[in-house]
């Protein structure tokens, strides 16, 4: 049961990062509510990839065995051009021997489905779009456009790359002079994916479908702005369709969206973020509005795998019309993360490029750190919700840019042009050993949940302690000793 002196933590979004924050504060006894826009929850996307930075995690909250039973293991990535020739792999089968974990891939509604069962229904509440917050010393407030309101103590915007809740977090900084310029610069959308999850296939039919391990393949467009993707997710195959802008494109996408505002849309007028705010979901959201013509345009690109004469078609043809969606992604590091009671979390603070599977991790790490220092907070006061906030920052701004960097390198080798030749060509002839010493330093965070019980390190390398354990874990034995007396 919620300790009367704990906080009441309302949380805005119900997409991975904001149900996995969810699922660490019952697990805490924090009371919370979930408020997601859609009115009916429909996980949308095509595979989510796990690795060793969250899976001791999902051991803590006891979902890992459902996991490992669901996904196939992820050890290669094969590049190929659009007449399904091969023209590299890239092997991370040592990721193991480093961590003691493989990379899972499944399929994105399963893992959603594992994370709601997680969660008392009666704490996530649909259909709640948001208009508005207001926060002062005692409390925040959320107002919905169904003329509802909820009061809390902290506030989490875990809403998406388009974050309502950053959007009017910027608009009280702005009227108050303290937003940094870097955050009213503009946001740039870097493309437009069409995302979809196969129904159960023939592996007669799919011969890849009988392989253990998953059949990652991506193939990059020389004749247009677009490259795509397979992964094999259990019976089914998860597919995504990248469309890359040029500088005229993302301009005239911006104009469409501005074009698109209500009136009454709670916006910095002033400022870029206008141009992702809650009425612009046509455009900056997932969305079903531009999907059929997207799923047109690229019903032709080549696919390996199949009878050898597989193409997008079959794939979108095999998917039912619930599990396909389309929408604009950007990528960017916003410097504030929080404003008084208000913090931000995944995609709403760091959104990233979903080909270079950083994204969902990242979110994950950040609802981790998170859940452990509010549930070692001292008082509601918002003195004390700001010095957690500026300790989850501290630790989790390094690790987004570390991944952002990553997520940029791993783009550019599946990119068009000379740029994308010269990095498959380096990736190619890149030793193992090198391969090796960039995994190593990328997995030593691996994060864990201070208040439950730790599970024991593994693989060559040691994670490092990260102070949203270290520390938030002497605090609450602290806490507990000063009890004891």
């Amino acid at each position: 049961m919620p300790n009367s002196t704990q906080p009441k933590v309302l949380i805005v979004g119900a997409g991975l990062g904001g149900l996995c924050l969810g699922i660490l504060l019952e697990h805490a006894g924090i009371e919370f509510e979930i408020f997601e826009q859609a009115s009916i929850f429909k996980p949308i996307g095509a595979a989510v990839s796990l690795t060793a930075g969250v899976l001791a995690c999902l051991k803590q909250i006891g979902i890992y065995e459902d996991v490992v039973r669901n996904s196939k293991v992820a050890r290669c990535t094969k590049l190929f051009n659009e007449k399904r020739q091969e023209y590299t792999s890239i092997d991370w089968s040592f990721a193991k021997d480093i961590t003691g974990y493989d990379t899972f891939i499944i399929a994105c509604p399963v893992f959603y489905s594992m994370l709601l069962r997680q969660i008392p229904l009666h704490k996530i509440h649909m259909g709640k779009k948001v208009l508005s917050l207001q926060q002062n010393e005692s409390g925040v407030t959320l107002f919905c456009s169904d003329s509802r309101s909820y009061f809390g103590d902290l506030l989490v915007g875990a809403d998406g790359t388009s974050s309502i809740v950053r959007t009017n977090m910027y608009t009280q900084m702005k009227n108050r002079n303290v937003l940094p310029l870097a955050d009213e610069a503009e946001i740039r959308y870097t493309c437009e994916c069409l995302v979809g999850q196969t129904k159960a296939l023939d592996s007669r039919l799919f011969p890849e479908l009988k392989q253990d391990t998953c059949i990652l393949n991506t193939i990059v467009g020389y004749d247009g702005p677009y490259k795509w993707a397979t992964l094999t997710t259990g019976h089914s195959i998860s597919w995504g369709v990248y469309h890359f802008f040029n500088d005229k494109d993302t301009k005239e996408k911006r104009n469409r969206d501005l074009s698109s505002q209500h009136p009454s849309s709670s916006t910095l007028s002033s400022s870029s973020e206008s141009s992702h705010s809650y009425s612009s979901q046509k455009y900056t959201e997932w969305g079903p509005e531009a999907t059929d013509i997207m799923c047109n345009n690229v019903r032709d690109f080549a696919v390996p795998g199949g009878n050898g004469k597989l193409t997008m078609g079959d794939l979108i043809d095999n998917t039912s019309r619930d599990f396909i969606a389309k929408g604009m992604m950007a990528e960017r590091v916003f410097e504030t993360w929080s404003y008084g009671r208000i913090v931000l979390l995944g995609d709403a603070c760091h959104p990233m490029d979903p080909y270079g599977g950083q994204g969902a991790v990242n979110a994950m790490q950040d609802a981790i750190a998170l859940a452990n220092w509010i549930n070692v907070l001292p008082s509601r006061s918002q003195e004390d919700i700001e010095a957690i906030y500026e300790e989850y920052k501290a630790e989790r701004l390094p690790s987004a840019k570390n991944s952002f960097q990553a997520t940029r390198l791993i783009s550019l080798t599946n990119s068009r042009g000379i740029a994308g030749t010269c990095s498959r060509f380096v990736a190619k002839k890149t030793p193992v050993w090198i391969r090796r010493y960039m995994a190593r330093k990328m997995a030593q965070a691996r994060p864990q949940v201070s208040f439950l019980p730790c599970v024991p390190d593994q693989g060559e390398v040691a994670a490092i302690e990260l102070p949203s354990y270290t520390k938030t874990k002497h605090l609450a034995e602290q806490k507990a000793a000063r009890k004891t007396f």
